[in-house]
């Protein structure tokens, strides 16, 4: 998979890891994962340029996706500040991806 305009992966980013990414350039990914009903863990890694999200919590009363301000500006911060080469136990999907995202810029 070649380079790719960050917002087309929201489809499963929305749902998955209650995340929107409002912009960026997703350089690769590299995903192994093995997971049951109850819980998945796994290596990802993704490589990105000029990232911002937006955490989400779902409004089950209209059904739709609410922004998560302070927790979405805390994750853009760390997105901001992130080092390559750091390693974050993360216990779910949510953990995987928000880890892979904080951790891995990519830098040409």
């Amino acid at each position: 998979m070649g380079k790719m305009h960050a917002k087309l992966i929201n489809s499963l980013t929305q749902p998955m890891a209650l995340a929107k990414i409002d912009k960026g350039i997703i350089e690769r990914v590299n995903f192994n994962f093995s997971g049951n009903d109850y819980e998945c863990g796994g290596k990802l890694l993704l490589l990105y340029q000029d990232l911002k999200i937006s955490l989400l919590k779902k409004n089950v009363s209209e059904n739709k996706y609410n922004k998560w301000a302070f927790p979405s500006l805390a994750a853009n911060l760390m997105i901001l500040h992130s080092k390559p080469g750091i390693r974050i136990p993360a216990p779910d999907l949510f953990g995987l991806i928000l880890t892979a995202i904080c951790i891995k810029p990519f830098s040409t």
